[in-house]
């Protein structure tokens, strides 16, 4: 992935290429900018829950999903170059493909939407570990938690659009229909989830 290195750039130097007109960073790189904010913040809500004045119990569990949520923030950072290098090779390959009067090879589209699909796999796992820790999460954490929830949330929509669009330049009606099943039934729980979460936390909310 040479030449796509923002996750060592500064936030400033991101979001300028964000917005500059280029082909990268785009949405795909965004929704895994955003979804790893949403995985961050539930870790440093876990982390400072856990306490030596808490249970024992309490404490492993935390741990456990401490665990878990730092491989997601691994993944999810690798995700925002990778969705970078992948929609650049398709980009290239449709310029290519356009001089030779060729059609894009589906292969691109596939690898294309490898990542997007990623993120959102990672969202819907984050978001079901949000809602099971949520009730031994402080409460003085609770707006880290509900931006972390929605954040994941919006990631995973994002995600979806990505995949979804690229769905529609690959010719294999079986993967359409079990990729596009996936994410519908995905969609379905972090909803549930998001809603879980936020009951969690009704008492903490100012009506």
């Amino acid at each position: 992935m040479s030449g796509f290195k923002y996750i060592d750039s500064t936030i400033r130097e991101y979001l300028n290429n964000l917005g500059a007109k280029k082909n990268v960073p785009g949405g795909g790189s965004a929704g895994a900018v955003v979804a790893a904010v949403g995985a961050n913040l539930i870790l440093m809500s876990v982390r400072y829950s856990i306490k030596k004045t808490v249970p024992i119990s309490v404490n492993k569990i935390l741990t456990a999903a401490e665990k878990k949520i730092v491989k997601s923030v691994e993944d999810l950072t690798i995700f925002i170059d990778a969705d970078c290098y992948a929609f650049s090779e398709l980009m290239a390959a449709m310029i290519a493909a356009k001089e030779r009067g060729e059609s894009v090879s589906k292969k691109y589209y596939f690898k294309s939407l490898e990542v997007p699909l990623k993120v959102a796999g990672e969202c819907a796992v984050l978001l079901e570990i949000t809602s099971f820790i949520a009730k031994y999460i402080n409460r003085n954490l609770f707006s880290d938690i509900l931006c972390s929830s929605r954040f994941l949330y919006s990631a995973f929509f994002s995600a979806k659009i990505n995949v979804m669009e690229n769905l529609k330049y690959i010719d294999d009606e079986i993967f359409m229909s079990e990729c596009s099943s996936v994410l519908f039934a995905m969609g379905a729980q972090i909803e549930v989830l998001c809603k879980d979460i936020e009951k969690n936390f009704s008492r903490n909310l100012v009506s």
